[in-house]
């Protein structure tokens, strides 16, 4: 943990203009009118709302991130001044106040930048859009990062069998995640292990490994905590969960967990789930486990279940956000439609209600 990898890069010129925050956002019907009801005609309001929606009313679309700084409603209260003194594409302007455009906006000290989003990633590293040359350099760090967590992991397989029976295993990453935790820049890189053999069935699932860098400076990231066969899970058949499939989600202003949502098929049965996996300190722990969603619609059972389930992280009484889960559907022939909120005790997050899903 002792050591920094110095990343000679060729950031000249581009740390200065370096955002302090960096979110991504779509722009649903829900942002488009007040908290009072009242239809929003500029865009800076339309922005304020989004955050205000994210933030406060926990109303969110799964496009949505966040990075901390717009959390405090001071910060929200100053989005048309920071506008004004950023920048906005005329097109960009009146597609948000007409419609529901996905944008990136690069959260500087005394501006914003808006941008058009081209794809929908979860989370996109700390940077505004850059030119081919700065391009090359994010490529370079994810690189670095992602080369780094695979020396290390294989170091560990080659004495650790990672709950497998066999020590012919095969390393790859999973994905590699950006966000802002407070004041510094976090990278969560996502290593997927499993058998080289017989390891082909629709049980048969990878081990993951996360490996987490914090931004000394521009050019130096320190490893700042790792967890091997920290998760086991995706969709069966070798397959561990797509990189669309997890990102990082804030549970507190200055906090992000691994999200990953995964699931299966077997028998008739389908289901998916949900899990957050964060650090406390430098030891990650499953903060929560639930189920999403599921149908027995391929069975032959009389007793009908197919309900599914949305989620909403917002601003709690403790130090975590509180986690609201809306169940809705059929369970076990019976009709249901609840919300329940799930709170951290600093550790896991539990249930403040009975939650019926999670008890048959």
């Amino acid at each position: 943990m002792g050591k920094i990898l110095i990343l000679i890069i060729g950031l000249i010129g581009l740390t200065a203009a370096r955002p302090i925050g960096h979110y991504t956002a779509r722009i649903s019907p829900a942002d488009h009118t007040s908290s009072r009801g009242i239809p929003l005609e500029h865009v800076a309001d339309i922005l304020q709302q989004d955050r205000a929606n994210y933030y406060r009313f926990g109303v969110r679309d799964p496009d949505d991130t966040g990075c901390g700084y717009f959390a405090s409603r001071r910060h929200r209260a100053n989005m048309g001044w920071m506008l004004r003194r950023g920048s906005i594409d005329p097109g960009l302007a009146r597609a948000i106040r007409e419609g529901s455009p996905q944008i990136t906006v690069d959260v500087h000290r005394n501006h914003i930048d808006v941008h058009r989003a081209e794809r929908t990633p979860h989370i996109l590293p700390a940077a505004p859009p850059p030119p081919p040359a700065v391009s090359d350099t994010i490529d370079t760090l994810r690189r670095v990062l992602t080369d780094d967590a695979l020396r290390q992991l294989r170091t560990h397989a080659r004495t650790n069998r990672m709950g497998f029976d066999t020590a012919d295993l095969r390393h790859r990453p999973a994905g590699i995640y950006f966000a802002r935790e407070g004041n510094r820049t976090v990278a969560w890189v996502v290593l997927a292990s499993s058998p080289r053999k017989n390891f082909e069935c629709h049980a048969c699932t990878p081990a993951l490994s996360l490996f987490v860098y914090a931004q000394e400076r521009a050019q130096a990231w320190r490893p700042v905590g790792k967890a091997y066969n920290a998760f086991k899970g995706g969709s069966g058949w070798d397959a561990e969960p797509s990189a669309e499939d997890m990102a990082l989600v804030h549970i507190a202003p200055d906090r992000v967990a691994l999200a990953i949502r995964s699931g299966y098929a077997n028998m008739g049965w389908a289901n998916e789930n949900y899990t957050l996996v964060g650090f406390n300190g430098t030891r990650a722990h499953t903060l929560l486990s639930t189920t999403m969603k599921e149908n027995n619609g391929g069975t032959m059972d009389k007793e009908r279940t197919n309900w599914t389930s949305t989620i909403r992280i917002r601003p709690g009484h403790g130090r975590c956000y509180d986690i609201l889960l809306h169940r809705k559907g059929i369970l076990r022939g019976a009709p249901i439609d609840y919300t329940v909120t799930y709170r951290c005790d600093g550790h896991t997050y539990r249930p403040k209600q009975e939650d019926p899903v999670m008890m048959h």
